[in-house]
């Protein structure tokens, strides 16, 4: 699962799939995201993504961190940082990243990204701080469109989700995905609001006030395909979201 908590970001990468993403993009609430991370554990997750935005323009990053820290610590949930690395350039946000316990990916990809940061790639060179330079998925989206980026993923991201709840319901879908080796990413915007998948587009399913099994219904209703993937679907993997060949 992966929890938005901001939509703020300055670098306006050229391949992002938030069309909400930008520098005037609003924050998710620290009482927002303790019903997130509530809402996770009620879901028994332990592969949680905290993404954006930029996570480190969120003004209260430090009480994020302490939060998605100390959930880690209690529920035994992996949570993975996602960033641009640009906060290894402020000094305090590059402490807060080192000394947080949480593992901070930092993803730089010069083909898309505004600043490339290769000059100061020593800097994420710590046990928890990983720094990859190209990006191995490529979601199709507005901006991918209309900057001419082709896209590499096949089938809707939601794919996983609809088909996993139809078979074992949504309370279970996330934990027996990753049993099997296979996740899917239903994201929490910074409303609260929860996409099937991780673009701030997708079609919503619910929101984290909700119990997981009263959103069978919202995720059994996706009728969407704004990614445009919907017919690359074999009938066997159509049917298995409910729709017919």
């Amino acid at each position: 699962m992966l929890i938005r908590v901001t939509n703020r970001c300055t670098m306006g990468c050229k391949h992002c799939m938030i069309d909400a993403s930008g520098p005037e993009g609003e924050h998710m609430s620290l009482e927002i995201l303790k019903q997130a991370l509530a809402f996770a554990e009620a879901c028994k997750v332990r592969v949680l993504i905290a993404s954006g935005g930029e996570p480190f323009e969120h003004p209260e990053i430090a009480s994020v961190l302490r939060m998605c820290a100390d959930f880690q610590v209690r529920t035994a949930t992996v949570i993975t940082v996602c960033s641009n690395g640009m906060f290894a350039l402020d000094e305090e946000k590059r402490s807060l990243a080192e000394r947080c316990g949480l593992v901070v990916q930092v993803t730089n990809d010069k083909r898309y990204y505004g600043r490339d940061l290769w000059l100061i790639k020593h800097k994420f060179d710590r046990p928890l701080m990983c720094f990859e330079d190209r990006i191995r998925s490529i979601v199709p989206c507005r901006r991918t469109r209309e900057n001419g980026i082709q896209p590499t993923r096949l089938s809707p991201m939601c794919y996983n989700l609809r088909s996993a709840v139809r078979a074992v319901g949504f309370e279970k879908a996330l934990s027996a995905l990753e049993a099997y080796g296979k996740y899917c990413t239903p994201s929490v915007n910074v409303d609260g609001s929860i996409c099937a998948g991780e673009m701030d587009t997708c079609f919503k399913i619910g929101d984290v006030s909700m119990k997981p099994e009263d959103l069978v219904d919202g995720v059994r209703g996706v009728r969407c395909s704004k990614c445009g993937l919907r017919g690359n679907l074999s009938p066997f993997h159509r049917a298995a979201i409910g729709e017919s060949p």
